[in-house]
């Protein structure tokens, strides 16, 4: 019961992230391509979260998921190629 109740609010939580790191990379120095792929993530997190008690719960459960990973993999790849001693 505690495992649907709290995989349920980390759900519930993803689209809402998602869409919040994505307005927030507007403002990262060369990050407006990774702050429209956090608003996509966002949207396709919702559609799989509405998805959640249809017959099709393990794709929108898989859909879920692959747009978290999405937002950090190019997130981690956006890290990477910014040099921080540029920054100055």
């Amino acid at each position: 019961m505690l495992h649907n109740l709290f995989g349920l609010i980390g759900y519930a939580l993803a689209p809402v992230t998602l869409f919040l790191l994505g307005l927030g990379a507007r403002h990262w120095p060369g990050g407006l391509a990774l702050s429209w792929l956090g608003r996509i993530a966002a949207v396709s997190a919702l559609f799989g979260l509405l998805l959640l008690e249809s017959a099709y719960s393990g794709i929108a459960q898989r859909v879920l998921e692959a747009s978290v990973l999405t937002w950090v993999v190019a997130c981690a790849l956006f890290l990477w190629r910014v040099d921080p001693r540029s920054s100055n």
